[in-house]
Order: C-alpha cells, then sequence, then structure tokens
C-alpha cells in the first residue's frame, strides 16, 4: 500500500504502481505535471487534486476502484478515470482550456457531482446503477462545462439534472431514471436524447 499523507507539489510526471495494493491520497496535491495511479484495490483521493496549480492530466488504471472524496482540477490533457468511480463526497471536476473528461467504467455513489469542463466529458458505462448519484438535495448532477457531455449508457439520480445555460450539449444515449429528491431538472442548453 502507498499513502501520501502530506501536501504534494508533481515537479515531474509521477506515476504510483501498486499492484493489488491501494492507494490513499490524503493531502493535497498539486503541480503542472501528468499523475497516473496504478492499483488493482483501491484508490482513495481524499486530498484534492490540483486545487492550487492544476495538475496536468489525471489517469487511473482499469483494474480495482476509485473512491473519489476530493474535488479534481486539470489543465492540459485529460482526467481518466478507468476504474469503477465511487463518490465519497459531493465534488467538482473542472477540466481547462481543451482538457477531456472520461469515466470509462461505473460512477456510482449518493453524492452530488458537478462538471465543469472545457473539453469533450464522456460517461462509457452507467451512471448510479448499483448506488444512484446524489444526495437529495440540490442538483444530482449539475453540468457548467462548456463541452459536450455525453453519457453512453444508463444514468441514475436522486434527483434532478442542472444544466448551465452557457454549456455545451448534453447527449443521452441510454434510459435516465430520477428518484425523487427536492430538485426539478432543468436544461438550459441543447439536450439530445438519442
Amino acid at each position: 500500500n502507498v499513502t501520501l499523507e502530506a501536501g504534494t507539489t508533481l515537479n515531474e510526471d509521477l506515476t504510483v504502481s501498486t499492484g493489488a495494493g491501494d492507494i490513499t491520497q490524503n493531502g493535497a496535491l498539486d503541480g503542472a505535471n501528468d499523475l497516473t495511479y496504478n492499483s488493482d484495490g483501491t484508490t482513495a483521493i481524499n486530498g484534492e487534486i490540483g486545487g492550487t496549480t492544476p495538475v496536468n492530466s489525471l489517469t487511473t488504471d482499469a483494474a480495482g476502484q476509485t473512491d473519489l472524496n476530493a474535488d479534481v482540477t486539470a489543465d492540459g490533457t485529460a482526467i481518466t478515470f478507468n476504474d469503477a468511480v465511487n463518490l465519497i463526497s459531493s465534488l467538482t471536476i473542472t477540466g481547462l482550456t481543451a482538457t477531456t473528461l472520461d469515466f470509462n467504467s461505473t460512477v456510482d455513489g449518493a453524492n452530488d457531482l458537478t462538471l465543469d469542463v472545457a473539453g469533450v466529458t464522456t460517461f462509457a458505462d452507467q451512471v448510479g446503477s448499483n448506488d444512484a448519484v446524489g444526495d437529495g438535495t440540490g442538483p444530482a448532477i449539475t453540468i457548467n462545462s462548456t463541452g459536450t457531455t455525453v453519457f453512453k449508457d444508463t444514468v441514475e439520480t436522486n434527483s434532478g439534472l442542472t444544466q448551465d445555460d452557457g454549456a455545451g450539449q448534453v447527449t443521452f444515449e441510454g434510459d435516465v431514471e430520477i428518484s425523487g429528491g427536492d430538485t426539478d431538472t432543468t436544461f438550459n442548453a441543447n439536450v439530445l436524447f438519442d
């Protein structure tokens, strides 16, 4: 297992690989370089990434799962979660300039997710199928992204979705199920149900 307890600055690209062991990042992490986490176990991101100086990219491998418990900001190439993501708290993912965001596996967790991404955001797998997204108070998913957002599979939430009037097109390619919550769904820009 590898644990990053204190704040960390990336002065060059960093890859952390633990095999079957876990990766736990408890401190904030900054620096305009590439960050890669490879773990067959759990990658727990408890400290903010890129809050002071955005990272260039963040990548997790396909094995294991990522427990996401803090905001992530990148300004460069991409934020790529290749493994399943669990939302441990309500958080914001920010991709500046042309940064893209890819969720290549499932996304679950009864917390709210805010997207503010300049590039394309793609949810390649189911969202909320094991544990519906959103805490039931306010929007479950807020889309402020100026880039397009594509949900390629089903979406299940505990409250409505909100799209900012300056956001890019949102495309849903699977069924959408919204259960309860205190917030209706509001689309303020282009939406495509494909």
